[in-house]
């Protein structure tokens, strides 16, 4: 499990949590290079208007800092997390995140798209049958959720941006079997997240 010592790690491979590993691939599956930063977060305010609200806080809340000098333009790179089945979180305001609950923590991954709203515009103006994106309008980068929610895929697009950033978060569960504990933890590490 990783725990900063400092206020920030370069360059690793990996990023070992209590659900598993996230790691950054390119198109050939070679490992990219990243940081890690600490990141602050709200406490999250659970079953609230019940006898059971509390308030949380989570036990690790980092920043992964991918350089894009590392990125060649036009490849798809991947984070992803394995060692936990995740699933489709949530979204706010340009950001999206992927949640799962294993070996008794809650643990979220979220990302910013910087071309959300575009993609939203082309959504509106699309007919029925258009099934890619017009990225010519696109910035920075193109942010994908992989199709089994394990993470995302993206691809840089220009060199405007000097670092992608993802948020992970985890939280330890005391009853993760407990859909009532399971919903409430993933949407704590969700908020965390997006």
């Amino acid at each position: 499990m990783m725990e900063l010592t400092g206020r920030q790690v370069e360059d690793i491979d990996r990023l070992i949590t209590p659900c598993g590993e996230v790691v950054v691939t390119d198109e050939k599956e070679e490992r990219v290079l990243f940081s890690v930063r600490r990141y602050g977060f709200a406490p999250y305010r659970i079953f609230v208007g019940t006898p059971d609200e509390q308030v949380i806080e989570p036990i690790a809340n980092y920043e992964i800092c991918i350089d894009s000098r590392r990125l060649r333009l036009g490849e798809r790179y991947r984070i992803r997390m394995s060692g936990i089945r995740l699933e489709f979180g949530g979204t706010d305001e340009r950001t999206i995140g992927v949640v799962g609950t294993a070996n008794g923590y809650s643990l979220g991954l979220g990302a910013y798209d910087p071309n959300d709203e575009e993609k939203m515009d082309q959504d509106i103006a699309a007919s029925e049958d258009r099934l890619l994106y017009d990225k010519s309008r696109f910035v920075q980068y193109d942010l994908e959720m992989l199709p089994d929610f394990s993470g995302f895929s993206f691809e840089l697009l220009d060199r405007s941006v000097a670092e992608l950033r993802f948020l992970v978060a985890w939280i330890g569960n005391p009853r993760p079997e407990n859909a009532r504990f399971r919903d409430a933890y993933e949407g704590a590490v969700n908020c965390w997240t997006t």
